[in-house]
Parts: C-alpha cells; structure tokens; sequence
C-alpha cells in the first residue's frame, strides 16, 4: 500500500487569478466560476474555445441563468460519457 505523505494542497489558476481581484464583487466572482465551468464543459464537448464576446454575454446574465446553463451542459456532458461507456461494453 502507498501512503502519500506531505501533500501540499496548491491552489487553482481560478482561485490565483481571483485572490488578486480585489475589487470584484462576490457576485462577479460567482459569475467567472460559472463561466469558467461553463468554458471548460464546452472543452470537453469539444466545442471551440469560448470568445470574449461569449465571455461578455454570459457576465451580463443572472446568476440563475448562467446555473441552469452550467446545470444544462454538465448533463450532456454526463450523457455522452454514459453513452461512451454503454457502447465500449457492448463491442
């Protein structure tokens, strides 16, 4: 059995980028997680790279919507691993 000692927790690009935003609100802050789960959803769906004007749409949005959004693309993302799996047990 290996036992992992001095494991050092580092913090995510998001959290680095958004410890120095100060000014932003808690609310702005919430928004760019979302975006940015949203972003990297959409990269494992293989959809292009979001834009900054997609970038810009999606922070005019209420955080509601943009949950529902989030919500919306991490089902599809679990149906098509799903369906993934499904079709390499059948072969």
């Amino acid at each position: 059995m290996i036992r992992i000692s001095n494991y050092v927790v580092v913090p995510s690009k998001l959290d680095q980028v958004l410890s120095y935003c100060n000014e932003l609100s808690d609310e702005l802050k919430e928004k760019v997680i979302l975006i940015t789960d949203i972003a990297r959803l959409g990269k494992l769906l293989g959809n292009p790279p979001m834009s900054a004007k997609n970038f810009d749409v999606l922070m005019e949005m209420p955080i509601p919507i943009l949950e529902a959004v989030q919500h919306n693309i991490q089902i599809e993302w679990n149906t098509q691993n799903y369906r993934r799996r499904v079709n390499s047990s059948l072969l």
